[in-house]
């Protein structure tokens, strides 16, 4: 089932087209295919039942959780631990609202911004609560702000007196001055302690050393970053390592980009292939599932992975660190039961079948298929446990935008917990849309994974992914409009077929910073007023 229909016809690509493509690493034959799910439109997954508590979602009692993280910390000087941050988002989103009264989009007089009574919604109200929270000292980057007007003969204090917004936001987001609205993300100063202040590329190595310190005490932490910006990203990172000399033996920062053959083409909205100002094949980044490649490359036992925004400053951070050890114990206990039953049926033990199907249904909550020998039942089950693992955190769902934990059933009616995204579920079909509204977590990418196999050796991550579940967005190139394909997300389809387990985990840890507004919540305020 998709989302559109279309007839696919076979594209014929000319010989520049064809060396194009080369030059990416992206054959025809993948291109072909490309173009055909581009026409097809976004395929829809078959919900069964939202995951709950003790239906999908595991909820561990404050004992039960004190003794995983123990299992957790008893384990670090025997397994690699490595932190796996996304981080190449650029922070335009953060601003789009800033850059959209600059533009002139969303005109609002100057005395909305500075009068006393704020908006109630819009724009003007988001504009209100940022240059209030500017002169409350409320902002991590206030200091550089401030420097950078005084290079300009002006101070903030005084441009805020004066009205002068347009001012302040120039200089805050055009690149001949601070550039932020064209920085990462992971470079932007989120909070400040005792007088320094901290992007999120330093708050996650302080993480690291707070849970991450494996085998020979040594912290591992692996970027993903857009190639433009890799630089001011690893010089960021180098200045933030010095804070942590005498904390940990030593430290392994890695970087990665997008593979350029992950990008995918586009086509118009009347089905022809999308082309850019020169002629070529527009060629677009493929999206977040396009990663599982770089996390492939990654010689780890544990890989813990959150988005870079998802951040807190130091004073708060202990019940995150906390939660990180219970996702890596449970995931450590699971693990070992796993790879015992895998040596067991590999020695064909006795019994050993029947505890693998026991654990099978009771843990994991799926079926062995029915009418299966018991030659093709042990074949079945030893594929179906020799997978990688992955333990995911789950909050309280509180209305916000993204993806969910659902138990869904595939093509030949076999159960599954996935990580569904809303733009894959038909909201058209009353039976799906109620199994929406019953779900009760929300997904906030906060996950640990085990890598390697019973045998001690790395799973080919690209083997457990499904390739048929991919995203068909409507995007815009200099204004013109055209449909965009991303592939499987690195939490729902590119990790489709792992070993999956959801925990609960407190609201309190997910306090993502998608807007800069959302710096003004109090968690994501440190000492002194920030």
């Amino acid at each position: 089932m998709t989302a559109t229909g279309g007839k696919v016809n076979q594209e014929t690509f000319s010989n520049r087209d064809r060396s194009f493509l080369a030059a990416h690493g992206i054959s025809v034959d993948d291109a072909r295919h490309q173009v055909e799910l581009l026409k097809r439109g976004t395929p829809f997954v078959n919900l069964d039942r939202p995951a709950r508590v003790k239906d999908g979602i595991h909820c561990f009692s404050p004992h039960e959780a004190d003794r995983l993280a123990a299992v957790y910390e008893d384990h670090l000087e025997r397994v690699q631990v490595t932190k796996f941050v996304p981080a190449s988002g650029a922070a335009t989103r953060m601003f789009a609202v800033p850059s959209g009264f600059l533009s002139g989009r969303y005109p609002v007089a100057g005395g909305i911004l500075s009068g006393e009574c704020p908006p109630e919604s819009g724009p003007a109200a988001f504009l209100y609560h940022f240059f209030s929270g500017l002169r409350e000292g409320k902002f991590a980057f206030e200091d550089e702000l401030d420097a950078a007007l005084r290079r300009q003969g002006a101070s903030l204090r005084r441009a805020l007196k004066k009205g002068e917004y347009r001012r302040i936001l120039s200089t805050l987001l055009e690149p001949e001055h601070m550039g932020y609205a064209n920085l990462p993300k992971a470079l932007i100063p989120f909070h400040r302690e005792q007088g320094r202040e901290l992007t999120p590329l330093e708050e996650h190595l302080a993480e690291a050393v707070a849970y991450g310190r494996g085998n020979k005490d040594m912290c591992r932490v692996h970027f993903t970053v857009a190639p433009e910006h890799r630089e001011l990203i690893s010089n960021r990172v180098n200045q933030g390592l010095s804070q942590f000399q005498g904390l940990v033996r030593s430290f392994q920062v890695s970087y990665s980009v997008q593979h350029p053959a992950t990008d995918t083409l586009a086509i118009s909205p009347q089905g022809s292939l999308f082309r850019d100002e020169s002629g070529n094949l527009l060629l677009r980044p493929g999206g977040h599932g396009a990663l599982i490649r770089n996390l492939d490359s990654l010689n780890t036992d544990l890989a813990f992975i959150k988005n870079i925004d998802n951040v807190v400053p130091p004073r708060h951070a202990d019940v995150s660190i906390f939660w990180k050890k219970v996702l890596g114990g449970f995931l450590l206990r699971q693990q070992q039961r796993v790879f015992q039953l895998m040596l067991d049926l590999h020695a064909r033990e006795s019994g050993a079948l029947s505890a693998a199907v026991k654990y099978i249904n009771e843990v994991l909550g799926q079926t062995v298929p029915a009418g299966l020998k018991e030659d093709a039942r042990l074949g079945w089950t030893v594929r179906h446990l020799d997978r990688p693992i992955r333990v995911c955190g789950m909050v309280r769902n509180q209305g916000e935008p993204g993806g969910g934990p659902f138990w869904v059933r595939d093509e030949r009616s076999l159960l599954s917990l996935q990580i569904v995204e809303s733009a894959q579920i038909n909201h058209n079909d009353c039976r799906q849309a109620e199994v929406v509204r019953e779900s009760t977590h929300f997904n906030p990418v906060d996950m640990v994974c085990g890598l390697r196999n019973f045998q001690g050796q790395n799973h080919l991550l690209n083997n457990y992914v499904n390739p048929e579940t991919y995203f068909v967005s409507s995007k815009t190139h200099f204004g013109r409009p055209l449909k965009a394909l991303e592939w499987p997300g690195l939490w729902n389809g590119a990790m489709h077929n792992w070993l999956t387990f959801f925990v609960e985990i407190p609201l309190s840890t997910f306090t993502p910073v998608k807007t800069v507004n959302d710096l003004l919540r109090d968690e994501h305020q440190g000492d002194s007023g920030n």
